[in-house]
């Protein structure tokens, strides 16, 4: 199908998680093409400056008379609806990703559902061990969140013969709204606190700003793409230690980014991790450490997607967001990417620090 004769073919869209960090940044940027969005998601919208613009269903992706409703009458699915790792949710990863993305597979082949857009994560590629990632390294999930991604690509896989299915694979993804783990370094940069990283933080380690995300998405529903799979990230970034007292130097506070050891740092994080009383898992403290980054050439080529935003600018505008919205976020406390997470023993590091 050439471009022009899918002009307003899928103009109706079915956002999933449509409610959560990214989901708004993506419904936002659908509207503004003009497209009909409709969300889908077991949490509330409240997002004034979208109510009244879609239409919002309240519902779980595990239920299938929400899902079959959700997906009647719409032309595309983005199925971002998942259980993120800074939830622990053990075997809700698997339920939700795993069950949740059959269950949204299942009903939108039954509605008819022209293209389904299903949004991994890089960290169904685990620990690189080959640098730059492209789409034909194999999957190599780490631990229970990426594997239950891993696993929601498989479904999508058996699907694809019957239906016109794209996996999207972004990097960490940041942007204005977005809280986790990363309200840790926004909340150590505003007070002047060292905040720390592994080693001499000389890895190149890619973001990718919600922005860029959404436009690539959205791209998907407007190129012919049938089956293909993208891996989405910044295309201006230097080192970790780089970006990070670049970003320092923005926010022009006495922030210092300091090394630890790897092996310690990573030892204390695990036993930590164990009796749950830190706010990170065991993707974040190996992560962290390597060189991570995808080779983005194929959207480039197929979608004519390009990245806008380095991940200075990102981590920029999500710190100057953060502190425009700090007050009313104080009590918004929980386990989404819009809420600040329960730093438990980190509180102590920062005092001492």
């Amino acid at each position: 199908m050439v471009q022009a004769e899918r002009d307003g073919y899928l103009k109706k869209v079915l956002v999933t998680g449509g409610a959560g960090f990214f989901g708004l940044h993506l419904s936002r940027n659908l509207l503004d093409r003009g497209c009909t969005v409709r969300i889908l998601d077991c949490a509330d919208l409240d997002n004034p400056a979208l109510e009244g613009k879609v239409e919002f269903i309240k519902g779980d992706i595990l239920d299938p008379a929400a899902v079959g409703t959700a997906a009647t009458g719409v032309d595309a699915v983005i199925h971002n609806a998942a259980v993120v790792p800074i939830s622990r949710s053990g075997k809700r990863f698997w339920t939700v990703n795993v069950d949740g993305t059959r269950n949204v597979l299942t009903h939108a082949e039954k509605a008819g559902v022209k293209k389904l857009v299903y949004i991994s994560s890089s960290s169904a590629y685990g620990i690189p061990e080959k640098i730059p990632i492209d789409e034909s390294v194999p999957l190599n999930p780490f631990g229970k969140y990426g594997t239950s991604k891993a696993a929601g690509e498989k479904i999508c896989e058996e699907f694809k013969s019957r239906m016109d299915i794209s996996i999207i694979r972004p990097r960490t993804i940041l942007d204005e709204g977005r809280l986790g783990v990363q309200q840790i370094l926004f909340d150590w940069v505003k007070k002047g606190k060292n905040f720390y990283i592994f080693g001499k933080g000389d890895n190149r380690f890619q973001l990718v700003s919600a922005k860029d995300l959404a436009e690539a998405c959205c791209l998907t529903l407007e190129k012919s793409c049938r089956g293909e799979d993208f891996n989405i990230g910044a295309q201006e970034f230097t080192t970790l230690r780089g970006d990070l007292e670049g970003f320092v130097t923005n926010a022009g506070t006495k922030t210092k980014i300091v090394s630890v050891p790897t092996r310690p740092a990573r030892a204390v994080l695990q036993v930590l991790d164990f009796l749950r009383i830190s706010p990170f898992v065991d993707y974040h403290y190996y992560i962290l450490s390597h060189d991570v980054w995808f080779d983005t050439k194929k959207a480039e080529t197929m979608l004519g997607w390009k990245a806008k935003d380095s991940n200075i600018d990102m981590l920029t505008r999500a710190y100057t967001w953060y502190l425009a919205h700090e007050k009313e976020l104080d009590k918004e406390v929980g386990t989404t990417h819009r809420k600040k997470v329960k730093l438990g023993i980190v509180k102590l590091v920062k005092w001492i620090s």
